[in-house]
């Protein structure tokens, strides 16, 4: 198990894993400090799991972002940037040439709202009839 291994053959054998087993196994402070969620001073089983499975990738971590993250972690999607102005992507009729949409929605990845596009259409005159 993970724990065992950072503790008995890394760490002093105590049963827990604590930030002295994590520096005599060679392993730097800050790593403990992101592992240890529960701020409890020592890692759990499941922290050491943790651990074990990200040992590799660990070993070149940048954990500047960890303190001080991306602008819209952990936020609602597209909270990074301010929304798009959305008065070129609304149209009504009578809508642009087919090559025009494609080229600013399509090829340019935005959005379009098509008002009033279904209408004419028989699925909108339905009835359970």
């Amino acid at each position: 198990a993970p724990w065992q291994v950072l503790d008995q053959a890394l760490g002093n054998g105590d049963g827990k894993v604590t930030m002295e087993d994590w520096k005599q196994a060679g392993l730097p402070e800050a790593h403990f400090r992101y592992f240890d969620k529960d701020r409890d001073k020592q890692l759990n089983v499941h922290e050491c799991s943790s651990w074990w499975m990200q040992r590799k990738p660990a070993r070149t971590m940048n954990l500047s972002e960890v303190d001080d993250p991306p602008v819209g972690h952990l936020k609602r999607l597209g909270s990074h940037k301010p929304p798009l102005p959305s008065e070129d992507l609304v149209y009504q009729k009578p809508y642009p040439h087919p090559r025009e949409f494609w080229n600013k929605h399509m090829d340019g990845y935005l959005p379009a709202n098509l008002k009033g596009a279904q209408v004419g259409w028989p699925a909108m005159n339905w009835t359970r009839e």
